[in-house]
Order: C-alpha cells, then sequence, then structure tokens
C-alpha cells in the first residue's frame, strides 16, 4: 500500500468588480449689498432701496473610489487522503506599469467557512474583498492555499477590471443645501414708531432650496430703509444670511454691511431754537432730541427752521 496524501491543485475567478463612488460637497456663500454707504438728510424723510445680492456655490471637497471584488476559490483534492490545516489567504495586488513589481494594496484576509477536503472532492469558497483605487494600472486578485502537508502553498491569480465594472455605488453626500434664513442682526435702534425701519426682504421667499449643482446660484432681492423727517441715523444695517447642508448640517453664514450716515444742511443758521421750552442750541442736543420727539415738536421744528432759512 503507497503513502496516503493529499494533493491540492487551486482555481480563482473575480467574477464581480463593484466601484463604490463616494463624494463629499461642500458649499460657499457670499452676499453683497449696494449701496454700501447711505447719507440721510435730516431735514428730510426718505426711503432708501439697497440691493442684496446673494451667491451659493458648491464643489466637491472629497472624492473616494473604491471597488469591491467577489468570486471564488476552488481546490480540488487528488490525493489519496483527507487534507488538514487547508488556509486560504486572499488580497489585492497592484502595479502601475508592466516593467514594476506587484505590491499589496490590501489584505491578506484569511477566508472562512473552510472545510477538509476528502480525496477526490472539489470545493469552492467564496470571497469578497474591497481596496481603494490607485490610479491607472494592473489589478489582480491572489490567493495563497496551503495545507499542512505541502510545503510550499499554491498560489493563483485572476485579473481584476477596474475599466469596466460589473456596477457603480454612487454615493453623494451634502449634494444640496438649503439658505434657510436672511436675517436683520444690527441696525441702529431707540426711535419711535415711523421715523426709522428696515423693510422687506422683496422679490424673495426664504427658505430657498438649492438646485444639486455645481453652477453658481445667484439671487437678488431688496430691502427699504426708511428715515423719517428731522431724524438723526447713524450706524451699521447688518444683514445675515445662512446656508445649511442637507446632509451634515454644517451652517454657512456670510453678512453684508451698510453704513448709514446723517448730515444737517442749513444747520448753522437753525440753531439756536427753543422748543415748548427746551433750548436746543448744539448739534448733539438736536441730536437727542430727534430721538424722542412727537410728531407736533418735529413740526414745530420744522417750521422754526424753515423761517430761519
Amino acid at each position: 500500500m503507497g503513502l496516503l496524501i493529499p494533493k491540492i491543485a487551486a482555481t480563482k475567478t473575480a467574477n464581480s468588480v463593484v466601484l463604490n463612488e463616494v463624494i463629499v460637497y461642500d458649499w460657499s456663500i457670499v452676499k453683497t449689498a449696494t449701496p454700501e454707504n447711505i447719507t440721510f438728510n435730516f431735514f428730510a424723510s426718505d426711503t432708501i432701496p439697497v440691493h442684496y445680492r446673494i451667491t451659493a456655490d458648491r464643489f466637491v471637497q472629497s472624492e473616494t473610489r473604491t471597488y469591491t471584488v467577489s468570486g471564488s476559490v476552488c481546490v480540488s483534492n487528488y490525493g489519496n487522503a483527507t487534507t488538514t490545516g487547508l488556509e486560504i489567504l486572499d488580497e489585492i495586488q497592484f502595479r502601475a506599469a508592466p516593467d514594476l513589481d506587484f505590491t499589496t494594496i490590501a489584505g491578506p484576509f484569511p477566508l472562512t467557512g473552510l472545510h477538509e477536503l476528502a480525496p477526490g472532492e472539489i470545493a469552492c469558497f467564496p470571497y469578497e474583498i474591497s481596496f481603494s483605487d490607485h490610479g491607472p494600472g494592473e489589478y489582480r486578485n491572489v490567493a495563497v492555499v496551503s495545507i499542512d502537508e505541502r510545503e510550499f502553498p499554491l498560489v493563483v491569480t485572476a485579473p481584476i477590471n477596474v475599466t469596466t465594472p460589473t456596477c457603480t455605488n454612487l454615493t453623494e453626500i451634502d449634494e444640496r443645501a438649503t439658505i434657510e434664513s436672511d436675517q436683520i442682526i444690527e441696525q441702529p435702534g431707540g426711535f419711535l414708531p415711523g421715523f426709522f425701519d428696515v423693510s422687506g426682504p422683496i422679490g424673495i421667499s426664504f427658505p430657498i432650496l438649492l438646485d444639486p449643482t455645481d453652477t453658481p446660484q445667484v439671487f437678488n432681492y431688496t430691502r427699504n430703509i426708511f428715515k423719517g423727517i428731522l431724524t438723526f441715523v447713524e450706524g451699521d444695517v447688518v444683514n445675515r444670511v445662512t446656508l445649511v447642508e442637507d446632509d451634515s448640517g454644517e451652517i454657512r453664514q456670510t453678512t453684508a454691511t451698510v453704513h448709514l450716515n446723517t448730515i444737517f444742511f442749513g444747520l448753522t443758521e437753525a440753531l439756536p431754537v427753543n422748543i415748548a421750552g427746551r433750548a436746543i442750541n448744539t448739534v448733539e442736543e438736536l441730536v437727542e432730541f430727534s430721538k424722542n420727539a412727537t410728531e407736533e415738536q418735529r413740526q414745530n421744528l420744522m417750521d422754526i427752521v424753515n423761517r430761519k432759512a
């Protein structure tokens, strides 16, 4: 009776290659105001339209390509004894040019669910392994098959075609965003109703669902700034717009500022004046008076100014 020993042969397939592509987008938002500076006449009422422009832009922050290859490793025992210690290690190798050596870029990973093979038995063991895109070049799947009775393992390979994958799975993150709001976050205050106001927006409605495109998206609208007669206004109107990226919830904010100023035409000739027993001798006193003056007091002051002009 001859020596009882298992003998193995192996083949490998790489039947399915799936491209998994993940694109992460980021968004920017810019806001401008025209005009940026407004000068009012203290002795007149006026409404100035401010034209705002919002530009939202999307760009690719990162792009990740990975592949998942699956197939099987088939092992046959053509010896006269059952194998012991059957092990299969699977890995992905790559080289950028034919004159270069292959290098391992994923694995080796041991296949699971193996069993020993009886004499004459053939068994195929499935595998699935993922690896990152390394650019143009040659990819191959390598399986190393070993048993205790064999001094050197078997090495079997299968080429991987990444040029025409079996299918592609595309995942886009933050491909959409929303302009949630447009708010006045700062403006001159302390005025009686009807003497200073910022109204709007006009010509636009929030929220705005942005299109999933890399082309800049532009929105124009208006706010009106009103200043009443004999009202001194100085300061900034700061307008803030908020963009929210849909998947991550990341917030992008930007502001536009309009500076307001008031000048006094003919003020030197108008002062000093006396309104309801109150003497107004300086510009500072006139400014303070204008903050809380009634309509009747403002009209009295205007009459005095007109007589002295």
